[in-house]
């Protein structure tokens, strides 16, 4: 005949191997893409790994007074023990807690101590725990030292492993300045002006009420380069009249004068929706022990479907660093909400950004500070250097080069606060990872590039927005978008990243080309400027030219000759070409790079026709 004790023995050691066993299994089998994983059971799962030591403390307790407890002493065992899981089931649905076996750690050592508690609470101030002669009492406090030196350790592990972070980059060394030229690369729209024109177009949804503008992404979408931006619900109460966000706004990254593109295709899987319609909470309960970098981010395929792609890394060791030769991409479907997760290289071509900024940033500040361990980065700071936190996107900004890849470009500077230089820069491959960086010397940073440029126009009250490094005719050259104070384009400026008294700033892009490109050829001790332009002297007869246009420092006439070639005359050097006509021959010189003329004519004369001066 068995006796109530032990029946209840058996009970509860039956119960605690099969939850053990069954909830603990679907780490270890889980496997990405397979529909038929329930959240429940990773949530399951996190909550049996993060309570093991409370339930060895709580099992020991048992066993060691073999289960001779009254029901008082049950009830509230496993009243409170049930309140712990509870609790930290809402901690896990509300904070989304790393996956990383440091936090299980972490977690581990606080629930151990909490059931340390509940024990010393249900033994009714019972010696078990306050006597340390007695053996139970000694090995409770082994346990809790153990995970608290683990604890200690792996803090250790996580900053002496800096160096081996550094060593998981995709490092590609840069022997030359990139040639991006205006072609390859156009210049952007800074995002503060396309947000103010989509908050503007938000009226031509039906329902504009009940939705706040989400983050903005640039990206590619039938080959143009756009900027996207989601419809957030504003609240709780929104998203349950709603349910469903009813688009995005779609509008060119390039072009200042186009207006925001309404994009009324319904989304149900967005980050502001709630309960497992919530992107973040749908993508963390679908991948595993991965931990996430950065927010969601919004990605739209040529037929306007959308997915919100999440960047996924695995912890390195016992420590939060990232190892960033093991990274993962979730892709959540908006309108189905199916999480697929990719290796990097396996990742949909059209995804223009797998990596997210957020990684991006955090790719160059190991890259700037860890090479030589982060001892060195603390102490003798042997070649560190610092990401300048000026981009558009979390301290970096998004580009294109000339095979239509995303890059993040960010500059870096000396550690040193008396050196407002620029001592190189990076590119980050959105789609690979791979940082190339460019060792650039004598070179003016972003930050004193926006403070030079801020001074311009004091009584405007313009300021620099998203810089970007182009090679303007073999010349550094820092291209800025100047704003006024409700984030509307005014200007453009061109700045020699060597040479600050070289600056142009116009109204429009082609106009302060032009000034820049004259400033250059003017500025003979500019050997880079000059390296890879030919002189040559040109004669012919006008076919087309240009009423006077007036720029900031000049008067300029565009005219074309036979050879259908445009060249530029600045009329406040020769006062004759005021009275061009179509018809007359002319003669001048010109500087020409490749096939195009560069900056304006000099030595301009009309045949037959001289003013006296």
């Amino acid at each position: 005949m068995i006796s109530h004790e032990e029946k209840k023995k058996f009970v509860f050691l039956t119960v605690f191997n099969k939850s053990v066993t069954s909830l603990v299994a679907p780490i270890a089998n889980l496997r990405y893409n397979n529909k038929k994983k329930k959240w429940g059971k990773m949530m399951l799962s996190q909550l049996v790994i993060s309570h093991i030591m409370a339930l060895i403390l709580v099992g020991g307790y048992l066993i060691s007074k073999k289960f001779q407890l009254n029901k008082k002493q049950w009830k509230l065992l496993v009243g409170l023990f049930l309140i712990v899981i509870v609790m930290y089931g809402l901690v896990i649905w509300c904070v989304l807690p790393s996956k990383s076996l440091l936090n299980y750690l972490l977690t581990n050592g606080i629930l151990g101590l909490l059931a340390v508690g509940i024990i010393y609470l249900v033994n009714e101030w019972d010696d078990l725990v306050t006597d340390i002669k007695r053996p139970t009492s000694k090995k409770v406090i082994g346990l809790i030292l153990a995970s608290l030196v683990l604890l200690i350790a792996s803090n250790g592990y996580e900053v002496y492993s800096k160096k081996q972070v550094y060593d998981t980059l995709n490092l590609v060394k840069g022997t030359d300045t990139p040639e991006l030229d205006k072609a390859d690369t156009p210049v952007t729209i800074p995002p503060k002006t396309v947000r103010n024109k989509m908050k503007k177009s938000m009226n031509q949804f039906d329902n504009q009420q009940f939705y706040n503008l989400g983050r903005l992404q640039v990206q590619k979408v039938k080959d143009e380069v756009v900027y996207i931006a989601p419809l957030e619900f504003k609240g709780f109460w929104r998203w349950l009249k709603g349910g469903v966000s009813e688009g995005y706004l779609q509008m060119s990254a390039t072009d200042v004068y186009e207006q925001p593109i309404p994009v009324k295709r319904g989304m149900k899987y967005i980050p502001s929706a709630f309960f497992l319609k919530d992107v973040e909470r749908k993508i963390y309960f679908a991948t595993a022990t991965y931990k996430s970098i950065g927010e969601p981010q919004l990605e739209i395929a040529d037929d306007g479907h959308a997915y919100y792609v999440q960047t996924l890394y695995k912890p390195r060791g016992i420590s939060e660093n990232p190892n960033y030769r093991k990274m993962k991409i979730a892709v959540l479907d908006s309108e189905i909400g199916e999480v697929k997760v990719y290796d990097l290289k396996d990742v949909p071509a059209f995804i223009d950004a797998p990596i997210s900024p957020e990684m991006a940033t955090e790719m160059n500040s190991v890259y700037g500070k860890y090479e030589n361990g982060w001892l060195n980065s603390k102490l003798a700071k042997k070649g560190v250097k610092l990401a300048t936190s000026n981009g558009t996107e979390d301290q970096v900004t998004p580009i294109f080069n000339e095979k239509g890849e995303m890059l993040y470009f960010t500059d870096f500077t000396s550690p040193s606060s008396s050196d407002d230089s620029a001592i190189g820069y990076s590119f980050i491959n959105a789609r690979t990872a791979e940082i190339t960086y460019y060792s650039k010397k004598n070179m003016m940073d972003s930050e004193g590039l926006l403070n030079l440029v801020n001074l311009v126009y004091p009584e405007k009250k313009l300021e620099g927005n998203m810089p970007l490094l182009y090679n303007i005719d073999g010349v550094p050259t820092w291209v800025v978008s100047m704003l006024d104070k409700n984030g509307i384009f005014k200007k453009i400026a061109y700045v020699n990243a060597t040479d600050s008294d070289i600056i142009a700033m116009e109204d429009t892009v082609s106009k302060a080309l032009q000034s820049y490109r004259l400033k250059l050829s003017q500025k003979t001790s500019n050997v880079s400027a000059t390296d890879k332009a030919k002189e040559q002297t040109i004669e012919g007869t006008i076919k087309r030219l240009t009423p006077p246009m007036n720029l900031n420092d000049a008067t300029v006439i565009k005219f074309v000759l036979d050879d259908n070639q445009v060249y530029s005359v600045n009329t406040t050097d020769y006062e004759e070409a005021t009275f061009l006509e179509k018809g007359d021959q002319v003669s001048f010189k010109a500087n020409i790079i490749g096939k195009q003329a560069q900056g304006y004519v000099e030595e301009f004369k009309i045949e037959g026709f001289v003013i006296t001066r």
